[in-house]
């Protein structure tokens, strides 16, 4: 393998899969896909006749017409949701028979991620869809951190996530990929401002990106990024006279929260939380129609009793939420990830910070334990960074309301 500079979190080396004893495991709940030469290689090597019939009735054909979905293969689980593979200690049966260098890639790699940047840089993250990758990252009480090292380049990781000369040929504005990639994790890490102004700071510098990439003024990027950051760092900054008069308002924040993301909310396992408030997700939902009524039921002044909860906990763990942030626009790759462009990303990157916003309001309290906090981080992470359907729900969400607007979001994440 190639040495490459290797930028990652200062917690990735740290990190080792935990096994048995991971609570909620990667081999849970997750049908895992796998492509075809996967399947046969590894089904040439099993010898058992136990783990061979085990294996003839784990696997469904991925459908579609791509070829790509053709190729591939899906994980049955058990009626437990388990994997298949799985043993009564809840070790995997594959890897004890066949090795570890057989196992299929997903399994390999996550929580890992790679992207490659033109051959000279490969980001590594950590998915917060694994418990062990949470509990490192709520010990960065100083905040999320990167380093910058050499390593050898691991092609298993990047599955996919490449850019190229060519690419950049055709998006300029990849040129200053780190420029911009650099400004989301200052803005969110300015800590003379609350998380949700800083991510109403980072709508208001990214639209203003995706303005100049629009009129091809990709040469003013840099200067813009040096005078925003500048600029928020001032005591008299025009944007804390901005915040005094748009100030934070939970029960329009639960408002906008609860119809865009009603579909997303009825899969987490909140129902008693959700009772907290009044907020009964049937009730709100038009099952024939599929769509929203107008009017939402719950009870404002419950929920601003949850935020207030909330707030008091991350008064005494004030790194909390920021690394759960940031880490997440690390790993998804803001603003460049989705193929979709860098204010549409800033928009589903808004709505991902409203559910987790929304989620931990209503079930951290002051008290809740670091294994509750993680629990829950986990949940939210398996739904809105793993969950595709879930993110083009959100996507829809915003077409159907017109809401991709700077105005519009910035009542959603204050």
């Amino acid at each position: 393998m190639k040495k490459i500079q290797q930028i990652k979190p200062s917690f990735y080396d740290k990190f080792h899969c935990i096994g048995a004893d991971c609570k909620k495991n990667c081999c849970q709940e997750w049908s895992v896909i796998i492509y075809k030469e996967e399947f046969k290689k590894l089904k040439k090597n099993i010898k058992s006749e136990n783990l061979k019939k085990i294996f003839s009735e784990a696997f469904v054909p991925n459908k579609g017409t791509s070829l790509q979905k053709t190729n591939m293969y899906h994980i049955k689980l058990t009626g437990e949701k388990r994997c298949p593979f799985l043993d009564e200690k809840g070790l995997c049966m594959l890897q004890k028979e066949c090795g570890y260098d057989l196992l299929f890639q997903t399994c390999k790699v996550f929580p890992r991620e790679g992207l490659l940047y033109c051959n000279q840089r490969c980001e590594l993250s950590l998915s917060l869809g694994c418990e062990e990758a949470v509990r490192l990252l709520l010990e960065e009480k100083d905040g999320f951190l990167l380093e910058v090292s050499e390593g050898k380049l691991d092609l298993g990781l990047i599955r996919g996530n490449i850019i190229e000369s060519a690419y950049i040929t055709k998006k300029p504005v990849l040129h200053y990929f780190y420029d911009i990639k650099s400004l989301v994790i200052a803005v969110l890490q300015t800590r003379n401002y609350t998380l949700g102004q800083r991510m109403a700071l980072l709508g208001i510098a990214l639209e203003k990106i995706y303005h100049m990439d629009k009129e091809k003024n990709f040469n003013k990027i840099p200067n813009y990024i040096q005078w925003f950051l500048n600029e928020i760092s001032q005591k008299n900054c025009q944007y804390h006279s901005f915040f005094e008069k748009n100030k934070s308002n939970p029960h329009i924040k639960l408002l906008n929260t609860l119809q865009k993301h009603y579909k997303i909310a009825r899969k987490f396992d909140i129902k008693q939380q959700l009772e907290k408030i009044n907020v009964s997700i049937e009730g709100y939902l038009n099952v024939e129609k599929n769509e929203i009524k107008s009017e939402l039921e719950y009870n404002p002044l419950k929920y601003e009793k949850c935020v207030e909860e909330f707030e008091l906990f991350l008064k005494k763990n004030p790194h909390v939420l920021e690394n759960i942030i940031v880490c997440c626009a690390w790993y998804i790759g803001i603003p460049f990830a989705y193929n979709k462009n860098i204010w549409e990303n800033y928009c589903i990157f808004a709505m991902v910070y409203s559910v987790y916003y929304f989620v931990l309001s209503i079930c951290v309290k002051e008290d809740t334990t670091k294994e509750e906090l993680i629990k829950y981080v986990v949940m939210i992470s398996r739904e809105v960074l793993h969950g595709s359907k879930n993110l083009k729900t959100l996507e829809e969400e915003l077409e159907k309301n017109e809401s991709a607007t700077l105005a519009h979001m910035i009542k959603l994440v204050l």
